[in-house]
């Protein structure tokens, strides 16, 4: 019996070392895959990172050459309202300037229409006065 219970111990101490060799190996083969799955997700990571990157430069520069072409819209319509503004300004200038001179011409032109209507009118006073005058020259003759 002293026999049986020493095999059987050092069947079970060889099964327990069996076992215990076993799950360090297991042990061991877990900590590899984990280490290799922690190396596939950082490779994986750093290639979105940079993907990431390259899509943000891309959308940034978008962004600034929107920007800049906005502002230099922007810059030039206000020049061009600046323009206009000034064109009108001269415009205004121009129409004060002709209305002045309207009205000097006016004044003149008023009066010589009122002398060239009395002028008419004596004219007309004139061809009776004419026609009057030969009326009596012939009646002196006749």
């Amino acid at each position: 019996r002293n026999e049986f219970e020493a095999k059987a111990k050092d069947l079970q101490a060889k099964y327990k070392q069996h076992l215990q060799n076993m799950r360090d190996d297991m042990d061991e083969q877990r900590k590899r895959e984990l280490a290799r799955i922690e190396d596939v997700k950082n490779q994986h990571v750093a290639e979105v990172m940079l993907h990431n990157s390259i899509d943000f430069a891309a959308i940034k520069h978008y962004y600034l050459d929107r920007t800049s072409s906005n502002l230099d819209l922007i810059k030039r319509l206000k020049e061009d309202h600046e323009e206009l503004k000034r064109g009108e300004a001269k415009d205004a200038k121009t129409m004060l300037d002709l209305q002045a001179k309207h009205r000097d011409l006016n004044e003149p032109l008023r009066r010589a229409r009122m002398e060239v209507e009395s002028l008419n009118a004596e004219l007309k006073l004139y061809g009776l006065d004419k026609k009057k005058l030969e009326a009596v020259k012939e009646s002196l003759k006749g």
